[in-house]
């Protein structure tokens, strides 16, 4: 609560005359209570001055109950008020104090230690209490700091008076644990800002806890041991009058902090959430130069990208002299639909010629606009895809090595899921000045390409498509190698489900059928995760 005590803070707390006018309250009746209870106290009067002349201490501890004039003078701050109640929570310490005070013999020893035990729960509770009201006067402090010592100097007067009668009712000790109860721990308070708002309901529970102390007070004194029993048996109501109005005003004080101690948690979340975000584009930033991707290479220029060949696709397909192939009928092929539904990771080529009429002038494949319309049906449904085009027009072939792939669907994966990012990603292996993609070791971005999808937080299934790496020319990568790590990345992927969909004309692909072969050769094939579809397109 330090920082809420800086005098500073005052105005914030209790920016009126108004604001304060509780407090004020209770300050101004502050003497005439004091007054009273200096004028009416007589047994605790006398206990006080026999515990002067009779007691001394004893290994530094207190001996005999409390005085008035102690409670007066330790009650400056709640470490003055705390010490002060403390010795009498310990039971050899009541033992000594009720000893001294009752001159009773030996022989009532074990009636002056079940007292003592009654005193000693009451200063339990009592400190509880005390330790829960203390947010309150702390706050009450910054008005003005007189305020702290007249909340301590009334609990410290009711703590005396109770105890000092060795016989403190139920009734006070409950309406104490509902105190502490109702009113939040102290480091919510810590935690909340000045605020006018609060303010105001800590000056009326402020007020609400003096006045209960003072009546509560009054009560013991004016109502002496068998004037109490005789109101209990009577069943008339003792000092407790009706606490709706203390109830309310401290469950007030409450739900305002838990209010505010939301806001704050909101604020510190989002100001957390925009540091981690721009720290996550920092290292994303660093990674597309480890990845030897363009500034340009973006969510959104990947998007536009497949806008224009979706469109490119779409004038294809018209033709209505051949078969033509939809993303839904694509999917109702029993290898398809296994592939999209099976609950492991697998790669599934989807191969086959245009029908040779529809070939000259033009060097798309019929099987493309059902992969990239499968694609798109699965981005809608809120599937995580990430893609790479080969052939983003009908233009010569492009000259493709694997790791542009590759690293391309990394970068890719970090655009959905920056959140990886926080994580530890071995790159040793990347980082270096003026990268070029030729400099890349297709090993290392497999094994990187597999962290990355170890570190997903979700584990929903990943979707990846690849159009056309027949395109890619032979003298710059021999296909069957990206496919080869294609095959690894779903057969050592175990965290998330990988479903890799790869199109190829295998009219472009004159090497298609040994490549196949090759691959089924490797150490990563399997029947069940590496699966060809094979569909020429008919007239």
């Amino acid at each position: 609560m330090s920082r809420n005590r800086d005098p500073e803070d005052a105005d914030k707390w209790f920016p009126t005359k108004e604001s304060k006018q509780d407090l004020e309250d209770v300050q101004s009746s502050r003497d005439e209570f004091r007054d009273w209870v200096l004028a009416n106290v007589r047994d605790t009067q006398s206990s006080a001055t026999f515990s002067r002349k009779k007691s001394s201490k004893e290994n530094g501890q207190p001996r005999g109950l409390p005085s008035i004039q102690d409670a007066l003078c330790k009650s400056a701050t709640y470490e003055e008020a705390y010490g002060f109640i403390k010795p009498f929570s310990t039971i050899d310490e009541l033992g000594k104090a009720v000893q001294a005070q009752s001159e009773l013999s030996q022989k009532r020893a074990h009636g002056i230690r079940i007292v003592g035990k009654g005193v000693q729960k009451f200063a339990e509770t009592f400190l509880e209490c005390l330790q829960a009201v203390k947010g309150i006067v702390d706050i009450a402090g910054i008005a003005a700091p007189p305020f702290v010592g007249v909340a301590y100097e009334t609990l410290n007067i009711l703590f005396t008076v109770a105890a000092s009668k060795q016989k403190v009712e139920d009734e006070l000790t409950d309406m104490l644990e509902d105190i502490k109860g109702l009113l939040p721990s102290l480091i919510v308070y810590d935690k909340i800002y000045g605020n006018p708002v609060l303010g105001k309901k800590i000056a009326a529970a402020y007020k609400s806890i003096i006045y209960f102390a003072r009546g509560a007070t009054k009560y013991y004194i004016a109502n002496h041991g068998y004037k109490r029993l005789w109101r209990v048996l009577s069943g008339k109501q003792g000092f407790y009058v009706s606490n709706s109005s203390l109830e309310k005003d401290l469950l007030a004080v409450k739900h305002q902090c838990y209010l505010l101690l939301s806001v704050n948690i909101d604020k510190l979340k989002k100001l957390s959430e925009n540091k981690q975000k721009k720290s996550d584009e920092k290292r994303l930033v660093k990674f597309r130069g480890y990845l030897a991707q363009p500034p340009s290479h973006k969510d959104k220029d990947l998007k536009e990208s497949l806008a224009r060949y979706t469109r490119i696709l779409d004038g294809f397909s018209t033709n209505e002299r051949v078969e033509q192939l939809s993303a839904e009928a694509l999917l109702s092929l029993d290898v398809v639909k296994v592939w999209s539904e099976s609950n492991h990771s697998q790669l599934l080529i989807l191969a086959g010629m245009n029908e040779l009429s529809t070939l000259e002038g033009d060097n798309l494949s019929w099987l493309s606009p059902a992969a990239i319309g499968l694609m798109q049906n699965f981005t809608v449904n809120g599937k995580t895809v990430i893609h790479y085009l080969c052939q983003e027009s009908s233009s010569q072939p492009k000259d493709i090595v694997p790791q542009e792939i590759v690293s391309s669907l990394i970068y890719q994966l970090l655009l959905k899921h920056e959140e990886v990012l926080q994580d530890e990603i071995d790159s040793t292996q990347l980082e270096g000045g003026n990268i070029r993609v030729l400099d890349l070791n297709l090993n290392v971005l497999v094994e990187i390409m597999i962290q990355i999808l170890h570190l997903l937080r979700h584990k929903e299934p990943i979707y990846i498509v690849l159009d056309r790496v027949d395109r890619c020319r032979e003298k710059t990568m021999r296909k069957v190698t990206l496919l080869i790590a294609l095959a690894e990345i779903v057969a050592r992927e175990k965290c998330v489900i990988v479903k890799i969909l790869v199109v190829v004309n295998t009219l472009y692909w004159e090497t298609f059928e040994r490549d196949w072969e090759a691959l089924k050769k490797s150490k990563f094939y399997n029947s069940e995760r590496v699966q060809q579809c094979k569909k020429d397109q008919q007239m």
